[in-house]
């Protein structure tokens, strides 16, 4: 407040009577606590000092940036009672934006309407607006019209009274908001040392206990002691996934459970529209429950228990005794209590979520587990047929269901498709259904086929689908189909599932691992009768290619061939033996790179090259040297081929030998055997312009001719393999006695014996003998 340094020596009977006003205002103003008795201190005020002919105060209300009409004193107060203001807007809205008073004597011709409603004249020369500031906080505008005052010199005055007033109305305003805030605290310190034992017993319970209905239970009982209530309940949402029962009561009439449930109810009421409750008489609430009226209950207070703006259910405290009133104040005491609810609700169905989530985890991992198991299982197996009855063996396990049924379809139509079915009593068939045409069936198999996408069904019996079923079919309680479909995207058959355990229906999780399990089934499936087509084409390939002549002169011959693989039973390892004339045989051993269809093609051409060369009457080095020329064209890169081709002189009695990368050949004489220790060369098809060498052996009757592919001296046992030394000294073990075919025979058996017969690669022995007597006479 500025006072000039001459105020005390002014004798002005208006100034000192405005100045003693102002010193009354101040002391009632500071007698004044409450925020509402601060504004009607200031009305009367503005209306004795000011002689005002109305009074208006609004307040900042920051949540929307408008100034509202907290109090109206003046005619047509109706028009203003709901008044609100932009804060910029209007004279209020500018006089607050800009903390400076306005003093208007002219209101009807100011542009700017006071307010946003019907302007009203007031009968007054001038309307003064002040803005209400204390300290750094922008309160309100305090505004009158006074039909006297301004007449007044008050320019002359060392103080502007209505700033002075307005200042200590500010200042008297800010105290009250303190002090109620102060009460208001109060208040709730009390309240709160009043609780804090028993909610801190809530929480500490809460992070302690996993029983969650329990605590709950606790919960409901310290609601009733905090708020000095008869009984408590607790209302839990139906929607919520709790294992406990829905309702939770403390002290309530026997015979109430039920009720509190029932539809209709308050709380029922509160789920759908939240909301707090409060009723202090009962008896006269319209949807009151008669058997609660019976049972006494006066008061009931209800408040919504809500977590992420989710009604988790309601707390209620509830009176018997008519005396026992509940208040608006104690909604804040049941609210504290409300969010231990809140908690512990959370906390189960949490817990809840955990328990069923790790349950569930456990079983699609086992599941999972289960599906890899049988997935191996069924790829291991030899054959399409087979895969097939272990998958329906598998499937039947992999889901737990009592019956399952599996529909190939076979490449030759005439044979119809083969079916195969494992029930829970271990009995299980395939059959072939002769004439069945799957193109025309209809139902469930004719919709997969059509289809190609999983069927699920709960109710077959009502499903029309089903109503297609062949005579003799299993009943299906309940089902899952998934179709077989190869990378072509073409059906090759389907599997059919019923009798879910437990009689529970198939679920999603189920069809994903069936679809899971019959995707790699037909992968495999797929690659099984590929390879069953190039086995029979590559074996009968192979037969062909490995005939040799029943008798040549000369020589006697023994033959062992081992496949690595017995389902494969065609490997890369090949011989040939043919008569050249004059007296000489040829004798062929070599190895292909590969298995299968294509290397019994390229062994066929490799064959059919080393023949055609050797028919023109080239020694053996030249043989491979030319043929190489023409392999080398016919192969792919990383292709190639060891041999080891020998010409046979029998009258000249001489051996003549060429060795393409392939394992040294074995002379047996005097019942002892050696290796020919001749040079090797590169194997064929690697490099067109190798010249090959060759070697010569002087032979003699009855000398043994033994020839090999690296299947039998790298036959493996652990990390350990058989090795050159160790067949040759297992060979001059066994020799003595044994003719060309025994000792083939034999020779495949030492392999065999050291691998377990589990071999790794193929391997082909080829023996021949001499019987050429000393004359020179071939026998």
């Amino acid at each position: 407040m500025l006072i000039k340094k001459d105020a005390f020596e002014s004798t002005d009977k208006a100034y000192m009577g405005a100045l003693t006003s102002l010193v009354e205002a101040a002391c009632r103003l500071s007698a004044a606590h409450y925020f509402e008795e601060v504004e009607t201190v200031v009305i009367e005020e503005v209306k004795r000092i000011f002689d005002a002919g109305a009074v208006w105060i609004l307040i900042h209300d920051y949540r929307d940036e408008k100034l509202k009409m907290r109090r109206y004193w003046g005619p047509e107060k109706h028009l203003f009672e709901d008044c609100s203001i932009r804060v910029g807007v209007g004279i209020a809205g500018k006089v607050f934006a800009a903390k400076q008073p306005e003093i208007i004597s002219s209101p009807a011709s100011h542009p700017a309407a006071m307010f946003y409603k019907k302007y009203t004249d007031f009968h007054s020369p001038t309307i003064a607006m002040y803005p209400l500031v204390a300290g750094r906080n922008n309160l309100g505008v305090l505004g009158f019209s006074s039909d006297t005052f301004f007449d007044t010199d008050f320019k002359e005055f060392p103080i502007d009274i209505g700033e002075t007033f307005v200042e200590l109305a500010s200042a008297a305003f800010e105290r009250a908001v303190l002090f109620e805030h102060k009460l208001s605290s109060e208040r709730e310190l009390r309240s709160g040392i009043k609780s804090l034992k028993v909610l801190n017993e809530i929480g500490m319970d809460l992070v302690s206990d996993l029983d969650i209905a329990a605590i709950i239970d606790k919960v409901v009982r310290y609601a009733a002691e905090i708020l000095d209530a008869d009984a408590a309940v607790v209302n839990i949402a139906d929607k919520m996934d709790m294992t406990s029962d829905s309702v939770y009561f403390y002290n309530m009439p026997l015979g109430t459970a039920g009720l509190l449930k029932a539809r209709g109810t308050l709380a029922r009421g509160v789920f759908e529209n939240p909301r707090q409750v409060l009723i202090n008489d009962y008896r006269s609430y319209p949807g009151a429950i008669d058997e609660f009226v019976q049972a006494g209950l006066s008061s009931v207070i209800m408040v919504p228990v809500v977590s992420k703006n989710t009604v988790l259910a309601t707390l209620s405290a509830i009176s018997f005794n008519s005396e026992r009133c509940f208040s608006v104040d104690e909604f804040e005491q049941l609210e504290l209590v409300a969010r231990h609810v809140a908690i512990a609700i959370e906390n189960a169905v949490l817990y809840n979520e955990q328990i069923r989530t790790r349950k569930q985890i456990e079983a699609y991992a086992g599941q999972l587990r289960l599906l890899n198991e049988v997935s191996q299982l069924i790829t291991q197996e030899k054959g399409s047929a087979n895969m097939a009855v272990q998958l329906a063996k598998s499937s039947q396990r992999l889901l737990d269901c009592s019956a399952a049924t599996v529909l190939l379809v076979q490449t030759d139509a005439k044979k119809g498709p083969v079916i195969t079915w494992s029930r829970q009593d271990d009995n299980f068939g395939t059959i072939i259904a002769t004439g069945l045409d799957i193109t025309t069936l209809g139902g469930l198999y004719g919709e997969m086929y059509q289809t190609k996408h999983p069927i699920r069904i709960d109710d077959v019996a009502n499903d029309p689908r089903s109503r297609g079923l062949p005579n003799g079919h299993i009943e299906l309680d309940g089902l899952l189909g998934v179709p077989l479909v190869n990378s072509n995207n073409e059906f090759i058959g389907q599997v059919m599932l019923t009798g879910k355990s437990g009689d529970v229906s198939f679920t999603k999780t189920d069809e994903e691992l069936l679809v899971a399990l019959c995707a790699q089934v037909s992968v495999a499936i797929e690659k099984a009768e590929a390879y069953e087509r190039q086995h029979r084409i590559a074996e009968t390939l192979q037969q062909a290619i490995l005939a040799v002549p029943t008798h040549l002169p000369g020589v006697e011959v023994g033959i062992a061939y081992e496949s690595a693989a017995e389902a494969a039973k065609v490997g890369g390892d090949f011989y040939d033996l043919f008569e050249l004339g004059a007296g000489r045989i040829g004798v062929l051993i070599g190895d292909v790179s590969g298995k299968g269809l294509e290397a019994a093609t390229i062994t066929s051409m490799v064959k059919s090259t080393i023949r055609a060369f050797a028919y023109t009457g080239l020694e053996p080095a030249a043989v491979l040297t030319e043929a190489n020329k023409v392999i080398c064209e016919q192969l792919s890169y990383s292709q190639f081929v060891t041999m080891t081709f020998v010409i046979i002189d029998l009258k000249q009695r001489m051996l003549f030998k060429s060795r393409a990368g392939h394992p040294e050949a074995i002379i047996g004489r005097d019942q002892c055997c050696r290796p020919c220790e001749s040079e090797s060369n590169l194997p064929l098809g690697i490099l067109p312009d190798v010249v090959f060498e060759q070697n010569e052996i002087q032979l003699f009757d009855g000398d043994m001719l033994i020839l090999y592919t690296d299947g039998l001296i790298e036959a493996k046992c652990d990390r350990m393999i058989l090795g050159d030394e160790a067949m040759l000294d297992r060979l001059n073990q066994i020799m003595p006695g044994k003719g060309p075919q025994e000792l083939a025979s034999e020779m495949a058996d030492i392999a065999k014996d050291f691998t377990g017969s589990r071999l790794e690669d193929d391997m082909a022995i080829v023996t021949l003998k001499l019987t050429i007597d000393d004359a020179g006479e071939i026998s």
